[in-house]
């Protein structure tokens, strides 16, 4: 499953131009075993895709998803540090 964002005020500058999807990784386990659900942000214009599966809940893969993408693309604009 894949959606396209609406930028909301007060997030960060680059999730207008992301696509948000949820899968289920694969894991080894039978009935007792938990799943966590994992959250891929792909940032169309630069095609950087961003997966986390750690956490138990969406709300917090989704919010280091965000951190490790504004590391990469850094909090105005440009790329990393050297920008």
């Amino acid at each position: 499953m894949s959606i396209s964002y609406k930028h909301k005020k007060g997030q960060p500058w680059f999730l207008k131009d992301c696509v948000i999807g949820t899968y289920s990784p694969v894991k080894k386990g039978g009935w007792s075993m938990q799943e966590n659900k994992g959250i891929e942000i792909v940032h169309k214009p630069t095609g950087i895709h961003v997966k986390h599966h750690s956490k138990r809940s969406q709300h917090a893969n989704r919010a280091l998803c965000i951190q490790s993408l504004e590391e990469i693309l850094g909090p105005q604009g440009g790329f990393g540090e050297d920008a």
